[in-house]
């Protein structure tokens, strides 16, 4: 099942968990637990879609949100291995831009790790151009792809 806009007024220590372990156990620089309870509990700034298999996260996508700019930048999106090819990213990363259009957003911009060999492809499958690529754009010193996607008018799943 896939849930977007996740009520950000359900999140506190216990429902959050979930998303934080899989963050720490998938990225290579997670969030801390304060970062995921400060940012989840504004729903005008961020934005989450969430993918369930039965009771289980599978997985998540994280946006933050620029209401001036009419952007949505893209922090995180992840799929556990054993759900990949099954779909799910597309329909939660495609029921989340269809929840973030219809809060007024026209445009999502992302970075992606270079060494990140899927994620660049599943990206331009989903109608995202590559801006630019941004040498020594982390901590590490990799490079990352910027990508960006306007959203269409009529945007629907």
């Amino acid at each position: 099942m896939i849930k977007t806009g996740y009520p950000h007024s359900l999140f506190n220590v216990e429902t959050i968990h979930p998303f934080i372990e899989m963050d720490r156990e998938f990225f290579e620089w997670p969030w801390s637990e304060k970062q995921w309870l400060d940012t989840l509990r504004d729903d005008s700034n961020y934005f989450v879609g969430a993918c369930w298999e039965e009771e289980e996260l599978i997985g998540f996508a994280l946006f933050g949100l620029s209401k001036i700019e009419s952007l949505a930048h893209l922090y995180k999106i992840l799929i556990l291995e054993e759900f990949r090819g099954t779909q799910k990213a597309k329909k939660l990363l495609s029921a989340a831009l269809v929840d973030i259009k219809q809060k007024g957003i026209d445009r999502v911009y992302l970075e992606v790790s270079v060494n990140n060999q899927q994620a660049p492809n599943f990206y331009k499958k989903s109608q995202f151009e590559t801006l630019v690529k941004k040498r020594n754009f982390y901590s590490d010193g990799s490079s990352a792809f910027a990508m960006q996607k306007y959203l269409p008018e009529n945007l629907s799943n």
